[in-house]
């Protein structure tokens, strides 16, 4: 009877868990990043946020995902991605442009969301989607350059991914762990009890 309602909880514990991945908000610490050169074929001029998404930008054009494509594609890279600004939120307080907030803001692909004008996005906050793992995190572009040339093409700051935790499944699998080995010590003692006299003579 139990192990039934242990084992149903465990259950409960990692379902819990499994939901709770659905969306996920990064809130690591804070990355500040700035492309070391314009050559995207490096990956050293990549800022790789996860192993889907990474955000690099060539001699020209706009930000592309290099794990996923050659180059910038105009209003469709990076690949992978969705924004958000206050330039394609009208009418939200910039207060309001945050991960935690992403169910009501409006997101689209980035050259769209910058409005065709990425130096605009400097200093003002967004949020960005990485949508295939259902991330969102905070970030602010701090520069962005006409013509990198062999320069860095831009730098922001952004949200890390969390810390991890000792999660509620592992904190769950843990107590059984150590209800098997409370069983298996009250044995032993049961056992040493039964073979030891109760009594002895002097």
């Amino acid at each position: 009877m139990l192990r039934t309602l242990l084992l149903s909880l465990a259950l409960v514990s990692l379902s819990a868990v499994e939901a709770a991945r659905a969306v996920v908000i990064w809130d690591g610490p804070s990355v500040s990043y700035t492309q070391p050169a314009a050559d995207a074929a490096n990956s050293a001029n990549w800022d790789t946020l996860t192993g889907q998404v990474a955000i690099t930008r060539a001699t020209s054009q706009g930000l592309f995902n290099p794990l996923d494509e050659s180059g910038y594609a105009f209003n469709a890279s990076p690949a992978g991605t969705e924004w958000a600004f206050s330039l394609n939120n009208a009418g939200l307080p910039l207060a309001d442009i945050t991960a935690s907030n992403y169910a009501n803001l409006s997101f689209q692909p980035w050259q769209v969301a910058v409005d065709s004008s990425p130096p605009d996005s400097v200093g003002v906050p967004g949020v960005l989607h990485l949508i295939a793992e259902d991330i969102y995190l905070d970030f602010e572009f701090t520069s962005w350059r006409l013509r990198p040339g062999d320069g860095s093409g831009f730098a922001w700051t952004r949200a890390g991914a969390p810390v991890p935790e000792l999660g509620t499944g592992l904190l769950l699998a843990a107590g059984l762990g150590g209800l098997g080995y409370s069983r298996r010590l009250a044995r032993s003692r049961s056992r040493r009890a039964a073979s030891t006299p109760s009594s002895f003579s002097r």
